[in-house]
């Protein structure tokens, strides 16, 4: 169980109710991110950038596929926007029954279903 708490002196006050008995033993563990003024953030994020771009490597390859990705979904997004302006402004029915092996009416279905049929008897 994980609970927050904030140190006043010597107590510890839990911002939220728990339900154990009083005088039970707890181990409080600190998050040291926490105890770092934003000056010594700051220090240890700059320290960090001035490391050799050896130690940086790998965030500096991941950085560069996500800028890779990035580009080419934004180019994929644009040929799509440009392929729409492109296209006729025939609607999407207007294909049906185009395409190989498909009727646009269900007369046509019937009479290429008869015609089959008339086949197997001869």
């Amino acid at each position: 169980m994980k609970v927050k708490g904030i140190k006043r002196g010597q107590t510890i006050e839990l911002t939220n109710a728990i339900n154990i008995p009083d005088g039970t033993e707890l181990l409080v563990e600190i998050d040291e991110r926490q105890l770092l003024s934003i000056e010594e953030r700051r220090a240890r994020i700059q320290s960090w950038l001035n490391q050799s771009l050896e130690g940086q490597a790998d965030l500096l390859e991941a950085l560069e596929e996500v800028e890779r990705e990035r580009r080419l979904m934004a180019e994929l997004a644009l040929l799509n926007v440009e392929g729409i302006e492109d296209s006729s402004s025939e609607p999407l029915v207007s294909i049906i029954g185009t395409g190989k092996g498909s009727f646009a009416t269900p007369e046509e279905a019937d009479r290429f279903i008869r015609e089959e049929r008339d086949t197997w008897d001869s």
